[in-house]
C-alpha cells in the first residue's frame, strides 16, 4: 500500500512538473510573439512620428522659403517694373525730342524757300543793299519784329520819326513783307519745338540725376536680400526650436522606458523570491515523504496516518505550484517578463 502511494506520488509531482513545463513553453511563445509585435508596433509609431516630424520640419522650413523668396522677387519684380515704366517714359521723350528735331528741320527747309523767294524778287526788282528801298524794308522789318508778343526788339526814337516820315510803301516792299509773314509762321514752329525740346530735355536730366542718386534697383536687390537673410535666421531658429523639443521629448521617452524597466525588475524579483520559497516549501516537503517511506520500509508497517500527511503536504504543494502558475500566467498575459524571464522563472521553480 505504501509502495502504491510512493508510486502514486512519484507520478502526481511529475504530472505536475511536466504541466508547469508546457504552460511555461506556452507563456514563452505567448511572451515572444506579443514582445514582438510589441517592439515592432512600436519601432513602426516611432518610425511614423520621426517620418511626420521630418515632414512638418521641412515643410515649415520650405513655406518659409517659398515665401521669402517670394517677398523677394515681388520686390525686385515691382522696382523692374517701376525701372520700366521710367525706361519708357524716357524712351517717349527722347523720341519726341527726335520727332521735334525732324520738324525743326522741315519747317527750316520752308523758311530757306522763302529766303530765296525774297533773293528772286529783289533781284527781280533790281534792288541793292545799299539803296535807300532797302534800308527802309529794314526799318519796317525791325517795326513788324518789335510789336510781335514778348520781342526783345525796341526802335529808336529816330527810328520811330523816319518810320512816321516814311513815304508809301513800294511793291517790292510790299511783296517781301508778305513773304516775311510766310516765314513767321515756319519760325514760330521752329520756337515751339526748340521750346518743347528743352522742357523734354530738363525732364530727362532731372529723372537721370534723381536715378543716380537714389540707385533703386541697387536697393531693391538689397531689400531682397535682407529679405531672404532675415528668411534664413528664421528657418534656423525654427529648426533649433524644433530640434530642442525632439530631445526634450527622445528624453522624456527614456526617463519613462525607465521607469518602467525598474518596476518591471521590482515585480520580477518579487516572482522569483515566491517561487523561491514554493521550491523550498516542495523540496521540504519531497524531502518529509522520502524520509517516512524509508521509516516505513524498515518497520514494515505502514502508517496510514502519515501517508495521509505526506499526500495532503504534496497537495498544498500542488496548490502553491498552480498558483504561482495563475500568477506567471497573469505576469506574462500583461508583458511585464521577457521570454528569457519567464523561462528562468520556471526553471527556478522546477528546481
Amino acid at each position: 500500500m505504501n509502495i502504491q502511494n510512493n508510486k502514486s506520488t512519484t507520478d502526481y509531482k511529475g504530472s505536475i512538473t511536466s504541466g508547469v513545463t508546457n504552460r511555461s513553453d506556452q507563456a514563452n511563445n505567448t511572451t515572444n510573439n506579443n514582445y514582438t509585435s510589441k517592439t515592432d508596433n512600436n519601432k513602426n509609431r516611432d518610425s511614423i512620428l520621426a517620418t511626420e516630424l521630418n515632414m512638418n520640419q521641412q515643410d515649415s522650413v520650405t513655406m518659409k522659403k517659398v515665401k521669402a523668396h517670394k517677398e523677394a522677387m515681388k520686390t525686385i519684380i515691382d522696382q523692374f517694373t517701376s525701372d520700366k515704366k521710367i525706361d519708357d517714359n524716357l524712351k517717349l521723350r527722347r523720341e519726341h525730342i527726335s520727332a521735334l528735331n525732324i520738324e525743326k528741320e522741315e519747317s527750316q527747309k520752308e523758311v530757306n524757300k522763302i529766303e530765296d523767294l525774297k533773293h528772286q524778287v529783289k533781284e527781280s526788282f533790281a534792288v541793292t543793299d545799299d539803296s535807300e528801298e532797302q534800308g527802309n524794308l529794314k526799318l519796317l522789318e525791325k517795326q513788324n519784329e518789335s510789336l510781335k508778343k514778348g520781342s526783345l526788339v525796341k526802335l529808336t526814337d529816330q527810328e520811330k520819326l523816319k518810320l512816321k516820315t516814311m513815304g508809301p510803301k513800294t511793291e517790292y516792299q510790299l511783296a517781301i513783307l508778305d513773304y516775311d509773314k510766310i516765314q513767321d509762321v515756319w519760325k514760330e514752329k521752329i520756337k515751339v519745338a526748340t521750346n518743347e525740346q528743352q522742357g523734354e530735355n530738363g525732364i530727362i536730366k532731372g529723372i537721370t540725376d534723381t536715378l543716380l542718386q537714389i540707385h533703386p534697383m541697387v536697393d531693391a536687390n538689397i531689400e531682397a536680400k535682407d529679405i531672404l537673410d532675415t528668411a534664413n535666421g528664421e528657418v534656423i531658429g525654427m529648426l533649433i526650436v524644433e530640434a530642442k523639443d525632439h530631445v526634450d521629448e527622445e528624453h522624456d521617452k527614456e526617463e519613462e522606458k525607465a521607469t518602467k524597466e525598474a518596476e518591471k525588475k521590482a515585480k520580477e524579483e518579487a516572482i522569483k523570491e515566491k517561487a523561491a520559497q514554493n521550491n523550498t516549501t516542495l523540496n521540504n516537503n519531497k524531502a518529509d515523504s522520502n524520509s517516512n517511506n524509508s521509516n516505513s520500509d524498515k518497520t514494515s508497517g505502514p502508517s496510514s496516518s502519515n501517508s495521509i500527511d505526506n499526500m495532503s503536504q504534496i497537495q498544498n504543494a500542488a496548490s502553491e505550484q498552480q498558483k504561482f502558475q495563475v500568477e506567471l500566467k497573469n505576469l506574462v498575459d500583461n508583458q511585464r517578463l521577457t521570454v528569457d524571464d519567464s523561462k528562468g522563472i520556471v526553471v527556478d521553480k522546477q528546481l
